[in-house]
């Protein structure tokens, strides 16, 4: 699924930033600047990756292990650990995005087809799973710390 530049930019980037600092945080990683750097490069290669002509669902097992990757080589964990708190940040991800969508869907603030329509709509009611993903990984960095 392609993503306008300026919706990758404006949610992309810092779901992106907010999915490392979530698998910092399950491995117990201080954070750090490598966080956003991490992230930058995480949404650069999802924004690649959503361009190309893969069947739907493909694109996201590569977007696992390129998270798994970045976070195993620049923030020195173990590649395997890496692999399931990608898919836990994944599915963290998607639980809030149902969430979300469920709860404007039922409390009628936005009508699913306008969020279809509408591309800055549908990025700015995409903002507040990103703010559950830091909230999230900054709890359990706080808990894990102790």
């Amino acid at each position: 699924m392609q993503i306008p530049f300026l919706s990758w930019l404006l949610q992309g980037v810092p779901e992106s930033i907010a999915m490392v600092a979530f698998v910092f945080a399950l491995a117990s990683q201080p954070f750090t600047r490598k966080i956003i750097l991490i992230g930058l490069l995480y949404g650069i290669s999802a924004y690649i990756i959503r361009f190309l002509p893969f069947t739907p669902g493909v694109h996201m097992v590569i977007l696992v292990f390129i998270l798994a990757f970045l976070t195993a080589k620049y923030a020195d964990i173990e590649f395997r650990k890496t692999i399931l708190y990608s898919f836990l940040a994944f599915v963290l991800l998607m639980i809030y995005e149902m969430f979300f969508f469920w709860l404007h869907s039922s409390l009628n603030i936005v009508s699913p087809e306008k969020l279809k329509n509408d591309v800055m709509l549908r990025t700015i009611t995409g903002l507040p799973q990103v703010i559950m993903m830091f909230i999230t990984a900054w709890g359990i960095g706080k808990i894990r710390a102790k």
